[in-house]
């Protein structure tokens, strides 16, 4: 197994403590600050995302991460928001023209956290 899927996975394990953690919407949802994105960062993205960097930077190395709420470690960065209840012309189109441009970057990591 290659260190980067090794630490992705362990990271599945520190979000889930995170939930545990913050078990209600009155722990999850108060707004830590503002992203770099401009939108809130909710106290649950706030403490996921820091889990997933921790471990990330433990694994040591180059690379690009895109990531709404820390900003400035890519050229851009995208958010999908809002009910997909129907999810085709996002996953035939939009993802994959995300996926070009961050190729593009030469991004390494995307962070996805669904909320």
């Amino acid at each position: 197994m290659t260190p980067w899927l090794e630490a992705c996975r362990a990271a599945v394990g520190d979000i889930r403590g995170v939930l545990a953690e913050l078990p209600t919407r009155v722990e999850r949802e108060p707004v830590a600050k503002v992203g770099e994105g401009g939108d809130d960062t909710t106290a649950i993205d706030a403490a996921a995302e820091a889990v997933v960097l921790e471990r990330l930077a433990a694994v040591g190395g180059d690379f690009v991460l895109v990531s709404e709420e820390i900003g400035e470690v890519a050229p851009r960065h995208f958010s999908f928001m809002g009910s997909l209840t129907a999810p085709g012309r996002l996953i035939k189109q939009t993802a994959p023209a995300a996926a070009d441009l961050l190729v593009e970057d030469q991004v390494d990591i995307a962070l996805l956290v669904p909320v």
